[in-house]
């Protein structure tokens, strides 16, 4: 199993490299399936695989018994980790009535100086139509 696989990728992979070798003439028994399986996990599936070793008969445990006991344990360890969120935060900036009253002043101010502009503009143009 590589270390970012699920299990049903790994059983997926399993599979067609057991159906490749079954074709070529190699079969395996189900009991050496599972023993494969266990062995192939990685070291953070340690526990789980020391407690399905120690609880279960190996040789009687079916492989698909032993997929849908991992499917469940990734499913608990996936959902028991929390999920980070990413939080934005702006910046904020205090402003006295002071600051805001100059800063509407100068607003004020430009507005007024396009306004006139404009209004220069539309007369220049109005008398050279005329």
């Amino acid at each position: 199993m590589k270390p970012d696989e699920s299990i049903s990728e790994m059983y997926d992979r399993l599979n067609t490299i057991i159906n490749s070798l079954a074709l070529l003439g190699k079969n395996y028994s189900n009991a050496e399936m599972v023993i494969k399986v266990l062995r192939s996990l990685p070291m953070n599936w340690e526990a789980k695989k020391t407690a399905i070793e120690e609880a279960k008969d190996l040789t009687t445990l079916r492989l698909d018994q032993l997929i849908g006991s991992l499917l469940s344990y990734e499913e608990e360890k996936r959902s028991s980790v929390p999920q980070t969120t990413k939080s934005i935060a702006f910046k904020a900036s205090a402003s006295t009535d002071d600051e805001s009253d100059d800063i509407e002043a100068e607003i004020d101010e430009e507005l007024s100086l396009l306004v006139k502009g404009l209004n220069k503009l539309l007369y220049k143009n109005a008398s050279n139509e005329v």
